[in-house]
């Protein structure tokens, strides 16, 4: 899926030329491919700028990574080694 919120800051422009203003590890956000509880999530950071890895598991992949997960639950965000829920 495309988002309007690219990184693209010639046709969008934005605060600092466009430049990505985040200066830490790119974190990654884990959830299902639907559009439901991480959407939001995911166009904030799109909207933000954030370089982020949007990792969509299929639900096949839950049943082993449930067992991972903080509380049995997604979205999650992982940055530097930590999940955070």
């Amino acid at each position: 899926m495309k988002y309007p919120f690219n990184n693209d800051s010639a046709k969008y422009g934005g605060r600092n030329g466009g430049a990505s203003t985040n200066t830490t590890a790119k974190g990654t956000l884990t959830y299902f491919g639907v559009y439901a509880r991480a959407e939001p999530i995911r166009m904030l950071l799109n909207h933000a700028r954030v370089d982020f890895e949007d990792r969509r598991i299929s639900f096949e992949e839950w049943g082993a990574l449930k067992s991972q997960m903080p509380a049995g639950q997604i979205p999650v965000w992982e940055e530097n080694g930590k999940i955070y829920n």
